[in-house]
Protein backbone atom coordinates (compact mmCIF):
# COMPACT_ATOMS: atom_id res chain seq x y z
CA UNK A 1 0.00 0.00 0.00
CA UNK A 2 1.05 3.05 -0.74
CA UNK A 3 0.04 6.62 -1.06
CA UNK A 4 1.18 10.13 -1.55
CA UNK A 5 0.46 13.64 1.08
CA UNK A 6 -1.67 16.63 0.25
CA UNK A 7 0.62 19.42 -1.88
CA UNK A 8 3.23 16.38 -3.12
CA UNK A 9 5.59 16.78 0.00
CA UNK A 10 5.52 12.86 0.99
CA UNK A 11 4.14 9.70 0.69
CA UNK A 12 3.86 6.45 2.83
CA UNK A 13 4.40 3.11 2.45
CA UNK A 14 3.08 0.35 4.44
CA UNK A 15 5.11 -3.02 4.39
CA UNK A 16 4.24 -5.46 6.61
CA UNK A 17 6.45 -8.33 7.20
CA UNK A 18 9.41 -6.15 5.73
CA UNK A 19 12.70 -5.02 7.33
CA UNK A 20 13.41 -1.49 7.65
CA UNK A 21 17.41 -2.52 5.84
CA UNK A 22 15.33 -4.23 2.63
CA UNK A 23 13.11 -1.46 2.47
CA UNK A 24 16.01 0.63 2.97
CA UNK A 25 17.70 -1.71 -0.29
CA UNK A 26 14.52 -1.03 -2.27
CA UNK A 27 13.59 2.71 -1.93
CA UNK A 28 17.48 3.28 -3.14
CA UNK A 29 16.34 2.23 -6.29
CA UNK A 30 13.66 4.88 -6.33
CA UNK A 31 14.28 6.78 -9.93
CA UNK A 32 13.60 9.68 -7.67
CA UNK A 33 16.20 8.90 -5.28
CA UNK A 34 18.95 7.39 -7.79
CA UNK A 35 17.91 11.29 -9.46
CA UNK A 36 18.78 13.39 -6.36
CA UNK A 37 15.24 14.81 -6.53
CA UNK A 38 13.67 12.56 -3.13
CA UNK A 39 14.92 11.22 -0.24
CA UNK A 40 12.81 8.63 1.72
CA UNK A 41 13.15 7.97 5.55
CA UNK A 42 11.98 4.86 7.09
CA UNK A 43 10.01 4.69 10.13
CA UNK A 44 8.95 1.36 11.96
CA UNK A 45 5.87 2.09 14.02
CA UNK A 46 3.55 -0.40 15.81
CA UNK A 47 0.26 -0.24 14.53
CA UNK A 48 -2.37 -0.18 17.37
CA UNK A 49 -5.69 0.97 16.00
CA UNK A 50 -7.03 -0.71 12.70
CA UNK A 51 -9.69 0.05 10.53
CA UNK A 52 -12.08 -2.28 9.39
CA UNK A 53 -10.89 -4.80 6.98
CA UNK A 54 -7.27 -4.12 7.10
CA UNK A 55 -6.75 -6.55 10.04
CA UNK A 56 -4.58 -8.60 7.87
CA UNK A 57 -1.98 -6.43 7.96
CA UNK A 58 -1.66 -6.22 11.54
CA UNK A 59 -0.68 -9.51 11.75
CA UNK A 60 1.60 -8.72 8.93
CA UNK A 61 4.20 -7.07 11.30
Amino acid sequence: MAGRQPQSVGGVYIAPGMRAAEIDLLLATDPYVVNGVAEHHVVEFTPLLMAAGLEELQSQG
